[in-house]
C-alpha cells in the first residue's frame, strides 16, 4: 500500500492538499494503466461539511467520473413511501415506478436526486451534499445511488428488494450491526462496481476501513469496502481525513487497508452541521470552497 500523510493545520479549510495528492495518484495510476477503474473512497462523517467537500472538489476534476451515493439504490421509490406516509393525501398522485422503467427514464440520476431535495432531509450536511448534487445536474455527471433497500424506518435490510436479497437472506438485519455494514458493503462494492467507469464514493468511515471486534460495528478487514472494491477490480484510493472519535480506530486499522493507495489527512475542520443549522453550513461550505480554489460556485449552496 502507498500511503502518504498531509498536515492540514496552517489551513483547516482548504481542503486543496488532499484534492491534489488524490488527483495525483489518479493520474500517475492512469498514465500506467489506462483501462483501470479508479475508485475514489473519500471517508467522512456525515455531519462534518469540510470533509464532504473532498469528494465534490474531485468530482469537478475528474470529467468521467461517477458520483456514487451512501443511499438506497431504490431511493426514488423509498423517497415515494416517505411522502405517502407524511401526505396521505398525495397516495394516488406520487406514484412508485418499477426499477427498471426508473433506470431508463432518469439515467444520471437527476430525476431522483430532485425528487428526494424536495421532499427529504437526512441526518448530516444536507447543503453540502445538495449543492453536489446541484453541480452533478447543471453538468450532466451521472450521480448513481449504491446503498442497500431499506425498510419504512430505515432500520433494517429490506429483502422484499430483489438486489438486498441477494446478499441478504433474514429481514431481521439491522443495518447498522456488523452483519448490516457487511452487508451494506457487498451491496455498494457489487453496485458501484457494475457502473463500469471510475467512481468517486463519499463514505461513512465504519464502511471504509476494518473495524475492531470491541466496537458494535465490527467489520472484518475482508468485509470493508476498500477490500471489496479492490477484489472486483478496480484501483482504490482510500481518502480518511482527520475524525477525533474515531482516531484509535484509523491507527489500528490503516496500515493493513488494501494495496492502493492511502491518503491520510489531519487537522482540517471539524465542524458539524444537521438540519437545524443549515443555514450556519452554507456559510461553512462557501468558506471552504473560497479557501480551496473555488472549485465550485457559491450559488450551489443555497
Amino acid at each position: 500500500m502507498n500511503r502518504v500523510e498531509i498536515d492540514c493545520t496552517d489551513n483547516p479549510l482548504d481542503i486543496r492538499p488532499i484534492v491534489t495528492e488524490a488527483l495525483r495518484t489518479y493520474w500517475a495510476v492512469k498514465s500506467q494503466t489506462p483501462k483501470t477503474k479508479v475508485a475514489f473512497l473519500c471517508a467522512h462523517n456525515h455531519q462534518i461539511s469540510t470533509q464532504r467537500l473532498i469528494a465534490s472538489a474531485i468530482l469537478t476534476h475528474v470529467s468521467t467520473a461517477v458520483f456514487a451515493n451512501e443511499m438506497q439504490h431504490n431511493l426514488y421509490n423509498s423517497t415515494v413511501d416517505l411522502v405517502h406516509q407524511a401526505k396521505p393525501e398525495l397516495m394516488y398522485a406520487v406514484k412508485h415506478v418499477p426499477l427498471k422503467i426508473m433506470e431508463e427514464l432518469d439515467k444520471n440520476g437527476s430525476l431522483t436526486a430532485a425528487f428526494f431535495m424536495q421532499n427529504c432531509r437526512t441526518h448530516g450536511a444536507n447543503e453540502t451534499r445538495n449543492a453536489t448534487w446541484r453541480y452533478c445536474m447543471e453538468n450532466g455527471r451521472k450521480m448513481a445511488f449504491i446503498d442497500s433497500a431499506k425498510t419504512m424506518d430505515g432500520k433494517k435490510i429490506d429483502t422484499s428488494d430483489a438486489t438486498s436479497a441477494r446478499f441478504c437472506n433474514s429481514s431481521k438485519v439491522d443495518v447498522v450491526s456488523s452483519e448490516g455494514v457487511a452487508v451494506r458493503n457487498e451491496i455498494m462494492a457489487y453496485l458501484a462496481c457494475n457502473q463500469n467507469s471510475d467512481i468517486i464514493i463519499p463514505n461513512g468511515l465504519m464502511h471504509v476501513v476494518s473495524r475492531p471486534k470491541r466496537d458494535r460495528h465490527f467489520v472484518a478487514h475482508k468485509e470493508s469496502l476498500a477490500t471489496l472494491i479492490e477484489n472486483n477490480g478496480m484501483h482504490v484510493i482510500t481518502i480518511l481525513p482527520n475524525m477525533q472519535y474515531d482516531q484509535p480506530i484509523l491507527d489500528s486499522n490503516v496500515p493493513n487497508l488494501m494495496n492502493g493507495h492511502l491518503i491520510k489527512a489531519q487537522g482540517l475542520d471539524e465542524r458539524q452541521f444537521n438540519d437545524d443549522t443549515w443555514e450556519e453550513e452554507i456559510l461553512h461550505a462557501r468558506e471552504v470552497v473560497s479557501n480551496s480554489g473555488g472549485f465550485m460556485s457559491p450559488s450551489l449552496f443555497r
